[in-house]
């Protein structure tokens, strides 16, 4: 990156004007998040995660009744909503500033986590290309996109990268971490887990998946212990129900 920001005046001149626009987006932003939360009570992904934590802590259903037609509902497992649970300690506009924080944090982790997995394969001529797209980065529309709706798809994005990191080179450990926490909020998105299939590692995928199993039963052991059996049951009844019913 220094290389390149010594030698190429033209990335000298994408990236600051990037920066610029990124500091002066960001300000927008979080200003319009701010006002459309104080003043109309704006919805965002993060205020689903909200009302699911309190229902969780008030042992009220976290999921829709009946058959769902739209994307906009609370989906995620019933662990997901007990850990947002501290957030609820804050102001809405707290856990927002909190939120945007960890966003940008880890959306810059992304972008390192991609450095160093070229890095690793020793792959020079992409980590260059890697280099030249920080502008765009920068600008880029679904980052702006998440940021504005508080989500978690770029955490989402991280967590898969370094699970296919840690399959790349089989580190079983740090594949289970990454591979656990994946099935807790965006199953589908444990598609690094097909590139081992693809070099016949048979045993190693086998034994992960083995070992998330194990993990994932015993979050779900957590949840029952913390909300009860009966109504611990019934939300992850719901929560099976709905992505077997989950529309197209």
């Amino acid at each position: 990156m220094r290389s390149l920001w010594s030698r190429s005046a033209i990335f000298r001149f994408l990236l600051t004007a990037a920066v610029i626009y990124f500091v002066l987006r960001l300000a927008m932003d979080v200003a319009y998040l701010v006002i459309n939360l104080q003043q109309y009570g704006g919805r965002t992904d993060l205020t689903d995660y909200l009302t699911a934590a309190d229902n969780f802590q008030n042992r009220l259903p976290l999921y829709a009744p009946g058959p769902v037609k739209v994307w906009e509902f609370y989906r995620y497992s019933p662990f997901f909503a007990m850990v947002f649970a501290p957030f609820l300690r804050v102001s809405p506009v707290t856990a927002m500033v909190l939120h945007t924080l960890l966003h940008l944090v880890v959306y810059a982790l992304l972008y390192l986590a991609w450095v160093r997995l070229f890095s690793r394969l020793g792959l020079a001529r992409a980590a260059e290309v890697l280099a030249w797209s920080l502008p765009l980065w920068l600008v880029f529309d679904g980052f702006w996109s998440d940021l504005a709706l508080l989500n978690i798809y770029i955490l989402t994005a991280l967590i898969a990268t370094l699970l296919l990191e840690a399959v790349l080179f089989e580190e079983t450990g740090w594949a289970l971490l990454w591979l656990s926490i994946l099935l807790q909020v965006k199953p589908q998105w444990a598609f690094p887990l097909v590139v081992p299939l693809l070099f016949g590692r048979w045993k190693f995928i086998i034994k992960l998946v083995a070992l998330a199993a194990l993990v994932y039963l015993a979050v779900a052991g957590g949840v029952l212990f913390n909300a009860g059996p009966r109504y611990g049951l019934e939300q992850y009844r719901d929560y099976f129900r709905l992505h077997l019913n989950m529309p197209a």
